[in-house]
């Protein structure tokens, strides 16, 4: 029986390293933006009615 990791690296696999090295830098800024939404207390809604 296969995986969804499984499944996830063989769709991966034909992407370019230099894409997906793009795709984990915007992955390591949105987990960035959350850990410091949490750290002082931000919502998603909250942010988006300051905007």
């Amino acid at each position: 029986m296969k995986s969804i990791a499984t499944s996830f690296a063989q769709m991966t696999a034909a992407v370019p390293p230099e894409i997906r090295q793009e795709i984990e830098l915007e992955f390591a800024v949105s987990n960035r933006i959350e850990e410091l939404m949490k750290k002082y207390g931000y919502t998603k809604s909250a942010i988006l009615t300051i905007w």
